[in-house]
């Protein structure tokens, strides 16, 4: 296999530091962008006169790290921060976690992906729970084909079920759903193998979750998988670099 600039959808909520993040991005040999979710973990978290808690400024993050912004529906103020943060050329697209903010998205969806909708952006949303069921979050990007949906942690499900993001997809209607590989469950014996098979390696993105997993361990994973070099080379690199324009 060539190598390969990757672009590491990094999916987990939390204040880890950006030095902490981009450690973990260098070890894992990706060579290219890390993107990491930024703002609106809680009210405390939304902007104040443009004032970032990464010791950085708007336009200036060093790469390899770019940003999600979060939005949180049962915070307004969130939707009016996202809309200024992805004018910025360090903002990617809007994550949303309907489990760690306590709302379904059954009954938020609508108005988050059309917020999407109106800027065309990418949405990456946890998924697998009972608030944030695959194919609940595919009815919306099935509505709204001017979105991109990626849904995270491939094989995570709320009763153990690892099929709920491939079936999800199996369910999408405009080519506009992705899944991504940053969960514990990617290593399972067969299940990279299996997502390949079911929806093509052309619907599969390369994640990690770090800081919370260990990346260089969902990269081998990736690396070592008995699928071919051009489904590897498309989950690690391909997809991922047309789906944000890198």
């Amino acid at each position: 296999m060539k190598k390969c600039a990757m672009p590491n959808c990094r999916t987990v909520l939390g204040d880890y530091g950006r030095n902490g993040i981009c450690l973990r991005h260098d070890v894992t040999r990706m060579g290219s962008k890390c993107l990491a979710t930024a703002m609106g973990f809680s009210e405390s978290s939304i902007l104040q006169d443009h004032t970032f808690p990464w010791e950085s400024s708007p336009g200036r993050f060093k790469l390899p790290l770019l940003g999600w912004v979060v939005v949180d529906p049962t915070k307004p103020r969130t939707y009016e921060q996202a809309a200024e943060m992805l004018e910025m050329p360090d903002f990617v697209g809007i994550k949303i976690h309907p489990e760690e903010h306590g709302y379904p998205i059954t009954e938020h969806g609508r108005a988050l992906f059309e917020f999407a909708a109106e800027r065309r952006a990418v949405v990456l949303s946890h998924s697998g729970e009972e608030n944030s069921m695959p194919a609940d979050l595919v009815a919306f990007a099935n509505e709204l084909p001017e979105i991109s949906l990626i849904l995270a942690h491939l094989g995570n499900g709320f009763d153990g079920d690892p099929t709920y993001q491939v079936r999800g997809i199996q369910g999408s209607k405009h080519g506009n759903v992705f899944v991504d590989t940053s969960s514990a469950k990617s290593i399972m014996s067969g299940l990279i193998e299996w997502a390949v098979k079911e929806i093509g390696s052309e619907r599969i993105l390369f994640g990690t979750d770090t800081p919370l997993y260990f990346a260089p361990m969902q990269r081998a994973r990736i690396d070592h998988a008995a699928i071919s070099d051009i489904d590897r080379q498309r989950i690690l690199s391909d997809n991922a670099t047309k789906l944000f324009h890198f």
